[in-house]
């Protein structure tokens, strides 16, 4: 396996997985935290692939790299930075990236995916409730099964962590990072809890914010109520 130094590369990504360093003008290395499996870096090394090869902004995926005592994945990006500094330099960036977002989550969300393809997020969402468990009450337990069991079964393309950390601006295009499947409600779930600090246990513990999981929330997992609902 190829060895790496990112001494004296600048980070331009940090997200819960991993951090972002740009070691050449074309080149980005995403080097995981210590507790990622190789199996998971793998994962995520061929999903990038397959997601461009499906058309869709993912940088290319190199090869799987040592760097230090962790782990890497290189990719293609030519002039890299993270979302963040871009909106950060003026009003008319925000106003962009909005508008290219809106633009580019409808073009994921049209992408049908095959039985297997891809992980479920459905599916995944069962195994947090489970984890879940023994921090809820017997109530709260079924109506978290409940809420996602109402959710439609949809094979199509989602982005199940879309926030400013998981996303790249290469050029005047963005970039994703961390692609699955499953119904757009899922997504809106995932970045609920991003946008409204839901509060949740251990990060290890429980995909949840237990708050907004009381008997009378007519709601998703974690999403707070704006309005009343009929």
């Amino acid at each position: 396996m190829r060895e790496i130094s990112i001494e004296n590369a600048p980070k331009i990504g940090e997200g819960a997985h991993g951090e972002v360093y740009r070691i050449e003008e074309d080149t980005i290395v995403k080097v995981y935290r210590p507790f990622v499996s190789m199996d998971a870096i793998q994962k995520e090394k061929k999903l990038a692939r397959w997601a461009f090869v499906k058309g869709l902004p993912t940088a290319i995926s190199y090869d799987i790299v040592k760097v230090g005592d962790r782990y890497g994945v290189v990719y293609e990006m030519l002039n890299a930075r993270s979302a963040s500094d871009y909106i950060k330099e003026s009003d008319e960036n925000l106003d962009d990236f909005i508008d290219k977002s809106v633009d580019l989550l409808k073009k994921i969300h049209a992408v049908e995916v095959a039985d297997e393809e891809l992980p479920d997020m459905k599916k995944m969402h069962f195994d947090w409730a489970e984890k879940c468990k023994p921090y809820l009450s017997s109530g709260q337990y079924e109506k978290l099964i409940g809420l996602i069991e109402d959710v439609p079964e949809r094979r199509t393309l989602l982005h199940a962590d879309y926030h400013l950390k998981n996303i790249m601006v290469s050029g005047s295009e963005l970039m994703l990072i961390d692609i699955r499947t499953g119904n757009h409600l899922q997504f809106i779930q995932g970045i609920s809890v991003d946008c409204t600090g839901g509060r949740s246990v251990s990060r290890n513990r429980c995909r949840y914010g237990i708050q907004n999981l009381r008997p009378d929330a007519g709601c998703l997992p974690g999403r707070r109520r704006t309005h009343k609902e009929g």
